[in-house]
């Protein structure tokens, strides 16, 4: 009989050890968020989590690339606000938001925000200049920035939706080759280089015409 009493007692602990794991587990909300590497600004909206701002404590740390705060909308629903700032490295980072509201759940946030790609292409110009019509394949409109354009160099777009460009250059009066390199900052933060070249232009007068397009694919 005190064994049957000692088994019964002990399925009873194991039955509650095994509820209890089960309310906590039911008490976690998690979410995944991905955020370009261009950065960005997004909310989540807390629904049934807890009352106020007041009664949530953020355990988690922030991390230097990411701002994270709590506001209350309309409805009077919590909101997660995440700021995170644009990424210039060469690897995905990521970073968990942990709340804990007074009621006892728990709210898991975790961020990713993709590295940058880079795309290259080599352009060359005659000297007597010309043009390079390029679709660029794996561009995401519309541009956010461009840097190394010099005053030789014109780029112009179908439209502010489109990936075709043509690049001009004008004719080179000098006795040297020039080169520039154009960086070209896409909506997700991808970047596209073309590394252009020019040569000398010829004195002889049959070599005087512009350079023809070229379709070209990036």
């Amino acid at each position: 009989m005190k064994q049957l009493y000692t088994y019964l007692l002990l399925l009873t602990c194991c039955l509650w050890v095994s509820c209890s794991k089960s309310d906590d587990k039911s008490n976690t909300y998690e979410v995944n968020m991905s955020v370009t590497a261009l950065g960005e600004l997004k909310e989540y909206t807390l629904k049934d989590f807890a009352n106020s701002i007041d009664e949530i404590t953020i355990q988690s740390t922030q991390p230097s690339w990411a701002l994270i705060e709590l506001e209350t909308n309309t409805n009077n629903e919590v909101v997660v606000i995440v700021m995170v700032d644009e990424n210039d490295e060469e690897a995905e980072r990521t970073h968990q938001v942990s709340l804990k509201a007074e009621n006892g759940h728990i709210f898991l946030l975790n961020i990713t925000q993709k590295a940058p790609l880079f795309f290259e292409k080599t352009l060359d110009f005659a000297g007597q200049g010309g043009q390079h019509a390029l679709t660029l394949e794996n561009f995401t409109p519309p541009v956010v920035s461009t840097e190394g354009l010099d005053d030789w160099l014109e780029i112009e777009w179908k439209s502010e939706t489109s990936r075709d460009i043509i690049v001009t250059a004008k004719a080179n009066p000098s006795a040297t080759e020039r080169t520039a390199q154009i960086t070209l900052k896409d909506s997700q933060g991808n970047h596209t280089i073309l590394h252009v070249s020019q040569t000398v232009m010829k004195d002889n007068s049959d070599d005087t015409t512009e350079q023809t397009t070229d379709q070209e694919a990036l």
